[in-house]
């Protein structure tokens, strides 16, 4: 069960610890063997593609609500979220569709990685032209805590990846991987540059860091730091049930820092699709 409980929680989110936001994200490195030695990491591009491959194969399509409270627990905002994954195909593909409370459509994300191994969106909102640039993907849906990277997992194709070293999360080994946030620009722009001391460049972008299972190569957490390593948001696997015989994730917390705002997103139903059960939409 414990593999079904990881594997649906690719769907929608990752597991994220409870850490202090203001700290400076810790690089834990190999422990060191029992010849003294120091085992080589492994490439971040294979584990990514390993992680993609325990994705489901099946059409699958979710029924949910994301919630945005502020700290004291007042509900700024309510919204219906639909989501149909695709990503057994030769072409991966997946659909996101934001609806207010009337059932109304606010904004829906079509996204679908090329032959080239490239993400390729359109975000479309109420009454504007559908935005074609992957950096897009970083924008809030709707003023919440969540981005449109973080509903889609979209970071998982990224090319700039590299192991940090090992760490663990609830008592499993995990590989540290570490990309530049945003992974993508607009067109034509490149990353900001500083210096890092020794005559070299270095990129000024943020930070995400994810951790994947070293046995299962599943994703398990992610965080998103700025260029000084401080803590931005958190994004946590709340709770997880099973919807007829699929095990997903009913609640996702994504919690901003320092304000503490948070946005909740409750699944109410999972399913293949064909099958769905009675009450689903």
């Amino acid at each position: 069960m414990r593999r079904s409980v990881l594997r649906l929680c690719l769907l929608l989110a990752l597991v994220v610890p409870v850490r202090h936001a203001s700290a400076q994200a810790p690089v834990h490195r190999y422990a060191r063997d029992r010849h003294g030695a120091e085992p080589e990491l492994p490439d971040a591009n294979a584990l990514l593609a390993h992680v993609r491959a325990q994705m489901p194969r099946e059409r699958v399509a979710l029924n949910g609500r994301l919630l945005s409270k502020q700290k004291t627990g007042h509900m700024d905002l309510r919204l219906n979220v639909e989501v149909v994954l695709e990503w057994g195909l030769s072409e991966p593909r997946a659909r996101y569709t934001i609806r207010n409370s009337a059932g109304g459509k606010i904004q829906e994300l079509a996204l679908r990685v090329g032959a080239d191994g490239k993400p390729v969106c359109a975000l479309e909102s109420a009454g504007k032209q559908a935005s074609r640039a992957l950096h897009a993907l970083d924008q809030t849906i709707q003023g919440t805590d969540m981005t449109w990277l973080d509903l889609s997992l979209a970071f998982l194709w990224a090319s700039e990846a590299k192991t940090e070293g090992v760490d663990s999360v609830k008592g499993r080994p995990c590989f540290v991987l570490a990309l530049p946030y945003p992974p993508w620009l607009p067109d034509g722009e490149t990353p900001r540059a500083g210096h890092d001391g020794s005559g070299g460049i270095l990129d000024t972008r943020g930070t995400l860091r994810l951790w994947v299972d070293r046995k299962l190569l599943m994703l398990l957490r992610a965080e998103e730091y700025d260029p000084d390593g401080t803590l931005l948001r958190r994004l946590s696997v709340k709770s997880v049930r099973k919807f007829g015989e699929t095990w997903a994730v009913k609640d996702l917390e994504v919690k901003s820092y320092p304000s503490r705002h948070r946005t909740l997103l409750r699944v109410d139903h999972v399913y293949v699709v064909g099958t769905q059960p009675a009450g689903a939409p």
